[in-house]
Order: C-alpha cells, then structure tokens, then sequence
C-alpha cells in the first residue's frame, strides 16, 4: 500500500526521499539544539571543550564532528595517530574520541605518546573501537583512557557522556 504526502496548504503531493538503490532513502534529523546555542543563533559559548575526533573512517569522523558542532562543541578531526599527536602539540584539546585500529600508528601507542607528552592537566580520553577483545579494553585502561565505548553506539549517550565529562573539565 503506497501512502501520498499532502502539504496542508494545497493537498498537493509534496517532496519525496530521494530513491537508494531502488528504495526510498529515509532523513533522520539531528536533534533540537540545546536552548544556550539555539539563544545564540548557532554562536558556541565561550566555553565549550575542544574535541579530537580520531577516527580512520572518513563517514563516520565526518558525522561526529558534524553532530558536535551541532552542540557548540569545537571539533577537531585527524585520521591518523601521528596526524592527532601533531593537533595535541598544536592546540589545548580537552576531550579525545580515539579509535584502536588505525593507520601508521595504531590507538595504543597514541595513548602510550599523550600520556608520555601530557604536561599539566592531560585529555580526557574515551576510546571508541570495535572488536577489541576483554584483554584489548584493560590495556586501554592501563595505558591512561578514561573510558572505553564499544562501536556500534549510540551518539545520545556518547553526547552525555561528553556533556557530564565538560561538567568536570570547564566548572
């Protein structure tokens, strides 16, 4: 059974999803801003956490970031371990989303470098993987994360994570 679309106005037929390989492809709409950006017409208040986004997949790193700054968080993004060690000598990041598997350095010896580095107060770090094995998981633990948060997740509960870790980081 194949349902129409009316716009209110004129009962006209309105826009339909784009088709996806023969379905029709579905939008999902971020959710509504929170009222301190929504007040500020899209402006990020002045503090806000730094993020890095260390992700190898470019669709997935690409979404992150796009949802954070929906939030008012600045995001960073880097693709690579030696890319992110060269973003955290650069600039004051506060929280890390850091993934095991990735080229030319891998997420452990990421950790080992950040926590070896850190001078003063180090990031926050929640290590975002999958397929990481028991073993893998207190390694990360041992070498210095913060949390670990195993893939497929749900970004609601990432972002509350985020937001009760800035409580802590900012205040």
């Amino acid at each position: 059974m194949r349902k129409r679309i009316l716009n209110s106005e004129n009962s006209q037929p309105g826009p339909r999803s784009p088709s996806v390989g023969g379905r029709k492809g579905r939008v999902i709409p971020f959710p509504k801003r929170p009222r301190a950006v929504a007040q500020n017409h899209g402006k990020s208040p002045d503090k806000k956490l730094t993020i890095l986004v260390v992700e190898d997949h470019g669709s997935l790193c690409d979404m992150l970031s796009l949802y954070f700054m929906r939030y008012g968080y600045h995001v960073r993004t880097a693709n690579d371990g030696e890319s992110a060690l060269d973003i955290m000598n650069d600039e004051e990041i506060h929280l890390v989303l850091l993934d095991l598997m990735l080229p030319r350095m891998d997420g452990f010896a990421v950790l080992r470098q950040i926590r070896e580095r850190a001078c003063g107060k180090p990031p926050y770090i929640i290590v975002v993987s999958a397929g990481a094995s028991a073993k893998d998981r207190h390694l990360v633990l041992d070498l210095g994360a913060n949390e670990f948060l195993p893939k497929p997740f749900h970004l609601m509960r990432l972002l509350e994570r985020i937001q009760n870790v800035e409580k802590y980081l900012l205040n």
